[in-house]
């Protein structure tokens, strides 16, 4: 916008931050989930997965910890970062990059934290541009080349994969959502029951209808 650091703001933006501002509480809220431990630490099976997105206005990663314990799986997650897009005019495929940098980053924090080297990890991408970039080894420009350098630093490029859009769960941070559709929703339980069709049981004691008769008449 190019204002002077005393000049104000104009009115549609004022009305724009203040509409924000007054839903800011409902973000007290917002929960997440995070590590639930459901077996024994050296008994679970446990895999990294970290996902990615990326708009003109932002660029974002999370990281999740699925662990399998006897036929049992929980999914949680363990971080997530985002950042606003550059100012500079640049290419969505740069900044799919700019996310898989992140991405690498973070999986990088979070295996020395938790100590989780010798897990499985997966990298989803829906970037076909960036996978190639990473995997092939050519003479890219100065910015391609720098990014691919460190990713490849972090991480193996074997675990890189290609995941479609409409599959994608890490996009609340770059896309936006709104306050009031980040509260916790929980699922409604529904108990099944049933009752005894069988009706009185004396009626399964005896083999014929007369001698039913009988017994019940002698009572």
């Amino acid at each position: 916008m190019k204002l002077s650091w005393d000049e104000n703001l104009p009115q549609s933006l004022k009305r724009e931050f203040q509409a924000w501002l007054n839903k800011a509480h409902f973000l007290n809220y917002c929960k997440i989930p995070r590590r639930r431990v459901i077996g024994p630490f050296d008994e679970c099976s446990i895999t990294l997965h970290c996902l990615s997105d990326t708009s003109k206005s932002a660029f974002e990663a999370s990281v999740f910890r699925r662990e399998s314990y006897q036929g049992n799986t929980s999914v949680r997650l363990i971080q997530s970062k985002a950042r606003v897009a550059p100012t500079k005019a640049t290419t969505i495929p740069h900044l799919k990059l700019l996310e898989a940098l992140i991405s690498a980053c973070m999986y990088t924090q979070v295996v020395e934290a938790l100590n989780l080297r010798n897990c499985k990890v997966w990298f989803w991408c829906d970037s076909s541009v960036v996978l190639i970039w990473m995997k092939r080894d050519s003479c890219w420009n100065t910015f391609v080349g720098n990014c691919v350098a460190e990713i490849r630093k972090l991480t193996d490029p074997k675990d890189w994969y290609i995941v479609p859009v409409t599959m994608k769960s890490a996009d609340l941070l770059s896309r936006g959502y709104p306050e009031l559709s980040l509260e916790e929703q929980r699922k409604t339980a529904v108990c099944i029951s049933s009752t005894n069709q069988n009706g009185f049981d004396i009626l399964a004691k005896f083999p014929t209808w007369n001698k039913l008769k009988r017994v019940v008449a002698w009572f």
